[in-house]
């Protein structure tokens, strides 16, 4: 009777310190191989598949944005050959030539100035008359008279061969006055816009005193005091002339002057002369 207590007992004792042993990691990962196996393995793929997804999409990131930089580069140079066609559209209407082609006064003008140079140089070469010959017979002729296209004077001179000699004389004067007038002034107005100071005022002073008479009457007054000649009156033109354009050119110097490149060379170290 007591024996079989005791066996009780022990079978017990060894069931229960089985049932208590301790079941470790390796232990687990050695009795369920397959099923850890297959598990990394699902992991690592699901991971590569991520992995790749990623690569992808980045890799389409990439090539929109390549894609969307050139259609960006391409509408912008799309954009500046429009605008350089615009510019020089816009250059070739606003020409001197074209706007004088729209204006229809200024080309009747320009192509009576044109015939009245063409006549005074070309036309003295087929004319047959003097225009000094005096006719007394002929005098005070009516214009359409054969031989007189445009009648005669009172000493019997032809008016149309005194028109196209005195046409020449007319054209140098003027040419001439320009000229003289065009090289004093600029020279005026380069060196009162550029000195400045004392001198710019000086120059200007003299050119608001000379603008105070009237154009005809300067040159009258000049004309006095130099004599008469061609000469003279080329020259008192000239001078007469003078004032307008001192003005202008001061004026168009002031601007380049305070220009930003002007500037520029300037805080580099540039001479005046430079």
């Amino acid at each position: 009777q007591t024996s079989m207590p005791t066996a009780q007992f022990s079978g017990a004792v060894v069931s229960y310190n089985a049932s208590s042993r301790k079941v470790t990691a390796k232990d687990f990962i050695q009795d369920n191989l397959l099923a850890v196996s297959l598990i990394v393995g699902i992991s690592i793929f699901v991971v590569m598949c991520i992995i790749l997804d990623s690569l992808k999409k980045s890799k389409r990131a990439e090539e929109k944005s390549k894609k969307s930089a050139e259609q960006a580069l391409k509408l912008n140079q799309e954009l500046e050959e429009k605008q350089q066609e615009l510019l020089l559209r816009e250059r070739s209407a606003n020409s001197a030539w074209k706007k004088l082609a729209r204006n229809k006064s200024a080309m009747l003008g320009l192509v009576m100035v044109a015939f009245v140079v063409f006549v005074s140089i070309f036309g003295p070469f087929f004319m047959t008359k003097d225009p000094a010959a005096m006719d007394f017979v002929n005098m005070y002729v009516k214009p359409g008279t054969p031989g007189f296209p445009l009648g005669s004077d009172g000493i019997g001179r032809d008016v149309l061969t005194r028109l196209v000699y005195g046409g020449r004389v007319s054209l140098l004067v003027a040419v001439g006055g320009m000229a003289v007038g065009a090289v004093i002034g600029i020279l005026i107005g380069l060196v009162s816009g550029y000195a400045g100071g004392k001198v710019d005022a000086v120059l200007m002073r003299i050119m608001d005193g000379m603008s105070a008479f009237p154009f005809v009457l300067l040159a009258l007054m000049l004309m006095t005091v130099l004599g008469a000649g061609m000469k003279n009156v080329i020259l008192a033109i000239g001078i007469a002339s003078v004032p307008g354009y001192a003005r202008m050119t001061r004026g168009q110097v002031l601007v380049v002057k305070n220009e930003e490149y002007i500037k520029a060379v300037k805080a580099l170290g540039a001479s005046s002369s430079r």
